[in-house]
Order: structure tokens, then sequence, then C-alpha cells
């Protein structure tokens, strides 16, 4: 990674690329030679070797394509995305091309596929992924700036994300400094905190939840508890038993509806969740784990992804 270039800069083992100097790959390159590049590696302003964390690799493989002005191809164990993990429901639907924003939110909220980092880069500077079977030649799966049909459906895919903690604190006095302190200290620890809600309580208290990484989970335990020292009253649940599910597809722009058949699909097969998170083009539910499977079976036929 050093000698291809790549700079880095942020924490070792969370590192994230600041550039690459393409000179020495494009002089091999241009004298007919084959460049093999190490991923998910560079080297910081010190000169130190770093490395990228999670989906390191495909972030080094976008990222060169970025500055190469060339389309990335993935290799891997799956022969592109599915609607849903085919593991989960067998007859999952192949999709044939994804946009950036759908392939993102839906590796944000669990599918384990391709990394967010690496579509963030792929969607600034517009390279075409593709992304195919190391171990056949079934055709695969482009990941592109966007899908005529892309209005026809209404969700294209289903991304379930089990490891994770569901943390609740209690009893927080109400104002904006509070909460600030609270989020300020998760942020500078690098835990990626998701699908926050706050619930005023008696007595101007408020009590916020939000849902983290499994193994973000000591990280957290060590920054409320710093937060429990300093506020009287306050005190933390956090619980393990949990999995979010969430339904992805740029459709939702413009088709209503959605939402409503997912609950109704829940409260018709008895399946209570907690939280509901939505952007513009995913909604997201928090639910017990033991009702994950029925959940992705039930949402996935009906919505035939």
């Amino acid at each position: 990674g050093q000698q291809a270039g790549i700079k880095t800069a942020g924490l070792h083992t969370k590192s994230k690329i600041q550039d690459i100097d393409i000179e020495k790959v494009e002089s091999y390159l241009g004298q007919g030679n084959v460049v093999v590049v190490a991923g998910f590696q560079g080297s910081n302003e010190d000169g130190e070797i770093t490395t990228l964390g999670r989906g390191g690799s495909d972030t080094t493989a976008v990222a060169l394509a970025a500055k190469l002005g060339c389309q990335c191809e993935i290799y891997t164990d799956v022969d592109g995305i599915y609607g849903v993990d085919p593991r989960k429901f067998p007859n999952a639907r192949h999709l044939s091309q994804i946009t950036y924003e759908e392939m993102k939110e839906m590796a944000f909220l669990g599918a384990k596929v391709m990394e967010p980092r690496s579509i963030d880069i792929a969607q600034h500077y517009n390279v075409v992924i593709y992304v195919a079977s190391s171990h056949d030649d079934r055709p695969g799966t482009y990941i592109t700036k966007g899908d005529p049909q892309m209005e026809n459906r209404s969700i294209t895919g289903l991304s379930l994300a089990e490891n994770i903690i569901s943390v609740t604190i209690r009893n927080i006095p109400q104002g904006e400094k509070n909460i600030a302190e609270l989020f300020t200290n998760l942020a500078q620890a690098e835990i990626n905190v998701d699908m926050i809600s706050q619930v005023p309580m008696a007595n101007q208290r408020v009590s916020i939840s939000f849902t983290a990484p499994l193994e973000e989970r000591t990280t957290i335990e060590a920054v409320l508890n710093e937060l429990v020292l300093t506020l009287d009253g306050v005190f933390v649940e956090i619980e393990t038993n949990v999995v979010k599910i969430s339904v992805i597809g740029t459709g939702m722009r413009t088709q209503s509806g959605v939402a409503a058949k997912i609950f109704r699909l829940f409260a018709d097969h008895g399946i209570s969740f907690w939280q509901v998170s939505t952007s513009e083009i995913s909604i997201s539910y928090t639910i017990e784990d033991r009702f994950k499977d029925q959940a992705v079976e039930l949402i996935a036929r009906t919505f035939m992804l």
C-alpha cells in the first residue's frame, strides 16, 4: 500500500484514504505490467503503516479505480447483489443493477457484500462497480448512478443487522448541553451510533435510546459510565437480543404505503418492534432476535425480493 502511494489519516485500524499518488502505478501500467496492490493498508503523514479497517480492501480497489478513471470489478464468494441474503431467503432475487444510494443504504443497514465507504468513493467519483463470483462465470451486479426501472419497484432490497445492541440511557436531565455532551463523547470514541430516539419523562428528564455495533459495547460502557458518575440519577440499560431489519429502495421517493404494509405484516403475525427510523429511501425496525427469520421471509415474499 505504501509503495502504491496510498496516503492515509486517522486512527490505526480505522484509517481513511486521504489521497493516492498514482504516478508509480501509472508508470508500471504504461510499461504493460500487471500491477498488484496490497489492499487494506497505506501510510500516514509520519510514514507509519496503517490499516483501513473493515472493508479496507474494497475501499482500496475503488479508490484506485477513481484515480485511474476506470471501472472497478470486485470478485468474491457471491455472484453479485441479491434483494435479500440468499442464506436467509433461498428464493431471493438476483439484481443485475443497483444504484449507489441503494447499495450504500443496504451496506450501512447490514448487507455485507460491500462496505459503505467504498460505495461513497464510487458515487463521488462516478466509478462503476461490478460485483461477481470468483468461482464461476454467472452474471454479476453493476453498482451505478441510476436505474431507469427503479421507480417500478418500491423496494429493491432488505438488510438484516444482527450484531447490534440497543442502549437506553434513562433519567437524563433535560437540556441540549447534556445530550450534546453524551453524543460528543461517543463520537470522540468513534462509536457508530444509529437509530436515535428521545422520549420525555417526568420532572424535566428524558430517556435516550440508540443502537450501535455489538463489538463497540465495551467502549460504549466506558463512555456511559463517566456520564452516570457526572449526572445524578442516570442509569443505563443494554439489550443484546436485538436485530435491525431494513427495507431499501429509491422507488419509495415516489411510492407510498411501504411502512403501512410492514406495520400490517408485523401486526398480523405478532411481531413486536421497539424503534423505527426512516430516510428518504429506507425504513428500519429494531425487533427481537427470535422474530428475525419470520420477519425476513414475510417481507421478502410480500415485496417479491
